[in-house]
């Protein structure tokens, strides 16, 4: 949900009073309502809205073993020496929390690739 540009400050702080008074928070309270604009509409009140675009929303993460050498090959040469002297690394998405094991083979190829400037 968004506000338009214009909206009266008035609207602002109505909206974020009723958004204050509920009981759960607003993801608890989704929940509740197979239609979002029902949803809106309950979360609102008489106030006017209109539904310019409606998307399915689900949790994602593109994150892949590949995607984090990337991001260890972007660290250089030097700190892929450092990273193969302690015989392995992990790294860990913050966003969907999946963890990433490079062993020492792998940690090699990747500094050839980042000396190779890849």
């Amino acid at each position: 949900m968004q506000l338009m540009p214009g909206a009266s400050e008035d609207t602002i702080r109505i909206l974020e009073e009723r958004a204050a008074n509920l009981q759960t928070g607003i993801s608890s309270v989704a929940e509740k309502y197979e239609d979002m604009a029902e949803f809106v509409g309950q979360l609102i009140g008489n106030h006017p809205f209109a539904v310019h675009e409606q998307t399915k929303v689900r949790f994602h993460c593109s994150c892949s073993k590949n995607k984090m050498s990337d991001t260890l090959i972007g660290l250089g040469e030097n700190e892929m020496a450092a990273l193969m002297s302690q015989g392995g690394a992990e790294v860990l998405c913050h966003f969907c929390n999946e963890s990433y094991r490079f062993d020492l083979d792998d940690l090699k190829t990747l500094q050839e690739h980042a000396a190779k400037g890849e």
